[in-house]
């Protein structure tokens, strides 16, 4: 998760939804790219730049 989006979670009273909300507020496509990059084999690094 970005920088930012990991410092409002750390410092949140409700973490699950920041998670939540950050979620929600990527595309279809973003989604779907991050999905590859942590799950598929073939996509490369989890450290790959978005």
């Amino acid at each position: 998760m970005p920088r930012d989006t990991f410092e409002i979670y750390r410092d949140s009273a409700d973490p699950v939804r920041v998670i939540c909300d950050h979620i929600s507020g990527m595309t279809d496509a973003f989604l779907l790219k991050t999905y590859d990059r942590l799950f598929s084999p073939r996509m490369g690094s989890v450290f790959d730049k978005h």
